[in-house]
């Protein structure tokens, strides 16, 4: 993804979150068997507070510039949850 690059573990591939552990733990059914146990033992491990200190990258970077050029009309759609499209040094226009 992206935002390997950053430090960030990628979400598919050999050393991938999904096929590790999201493949088996991130399913509706755990989350519902269990919602605190749920938050505790996965998404605080897998998606720590530490990704605050990850800064955006290069190419985090050039999307964000892409969309301020004054004849784009490009949107940045993500499913990302580390936020660094968002941290980029480019001020993002959310109400358009």
């Amino acid at each position: 993804g992206i935002s390997v690059p950053s430090g960030i573990r990628p979400f598919r591939g050999d050393d991938g979150l999904w096929s590790d552990v999201l493949y088996s733990t991130a399913t509706r059914t755990c989350f519902r068997k269990s919602p605190l146990e749920w938050y505790n033992s996965f998404w605080l491990q897998h998606f720590p507070c530490e990704y605050s200190m990850v800064k955006p990258n290069s190419a985090h970077e050039a999307l964000a510039e892409l969309t301020k050029l004054p004849s784009s009309n490009i949107r940045i759609i993500t499913q990302n949850v580390d936020g660094l499209h968002s941290s980029t040094e480019t001020d993002w226009d959310y109400d358009e």
